[in-house]
């Protein structure tokens, strides 16, 4: 099974591509590098887009036929997101919003989101 992992690409979600493939999955990552490292990246493919865009999730869904997704997307520096809640907030709910509305009608047998 294809799983993609928004946010692959960072501190936390780039741990789970590994796991992913030692559990008999094929990730997929799917991360915007604007906290996140290329370098990272090394079990699956990168698709560096922004994730907030329903029409490439539709497409990455039906393209790798992909019936899971895992979603750690989002900014990460904490003290920085007390400080501009508005910035860090906005961002992560439109990947919220849009990873849902790119499945649209194909079924996913399962949909996680670790905000921190």
């Amino acid at each position: 099974m294809r799983v993609p992992v928004s946010g692959g690409a960072g501190y936390i979600g780039s741990h789970t591509p590994k796991v992913l493939v030692h559990s008999g999955f094929e990730p997929i990552v799917l991360d915007n590098l604007s906290t996140g490292h290329r370098w990272a990246v090394k079990w699956g493919p990168l698709i560096e887009r922004d994730l907030g865009d329903s029409t490439l999730i539709r497409k990455v869904i039906k393209t790798h036929k992909v019936q899971a997704v895992v979603h750690f997307a989002g900014f990460a520096y904490v003290g920085e997101s007390m400080q501009r809640l508005r910035q860090y907030f906005l961002p992560i709910l439109r990947v919220e919003v849009g990873i849902p509305q790119g499945a649209g009608d194909i079924p996913l047998a399962a949909y996680r989101t670790l905000t921190l």
